[in-house]
């Protein structure tokens, strides 16, 4: 199935690891616009485990290393990964402010009214359908 390309730098289930902490983070907007200040962060993570961006960012950290700067080229590898352009299934658009779990709980309910509107709708059609059969049984019989 045909999947629009998008960039996980952009998706809400993006989250970060910061060296103090072991918990994971949203990974904040200006850490987004500005892939420098990724350097302080420890690793980031698909909260939805669409891709397993920290082997992506060791593995261009290691096609690109070339001296003794491995931390360097692991924050260069986080860029390229974060950014490099790939159909996600699972993407979600990121909203500023709100965690990776937020984010989930969010997509969880655009997934359930998408479901009620579906029911609500084949509801009315099956109830339609139901009362034009009866009001022909009912001339017919009548």
């Amino acid at each position: 199935m045909f999947r629009r390309r998008v960039r996980c730098i952009d998706c809400g289930f993006v989250q970060s690891h910061f060296l103090s902490s072991a918990d994971a983070f949203e990974l904040p907007l200006d850490y987004r616009l500005d892939p420098t200040r990724l350097a302080g962060i420890a690793s980031v993570s698909c909260l939805r485990r669409a891709f397993d961006l920290r082997a992506e960012e060791i593995a261009s950290a290691r096609q690109i290393s070339r001296g003794d700067e491995y931390q360097g080229h692991l924050v260069d590898g986080r860029v390229e990964t974060l950014q490099k352009p790939r159909a996600c299934a699972r993407w979600f658009r990121h909203r500023p402010g709100f965690t990776p779990k937020e984010h989930l709980y969010l997509e969880e309910q655009r997934t359930a009214e998408k479901w009620s509107r579906v029911w609500l709708v084949g509801a009315t059609l099956v109830g339609t359908i139901i009362g034009v059969l009866l009001t022909i049984v009912a001339r017919v019989l009548g």
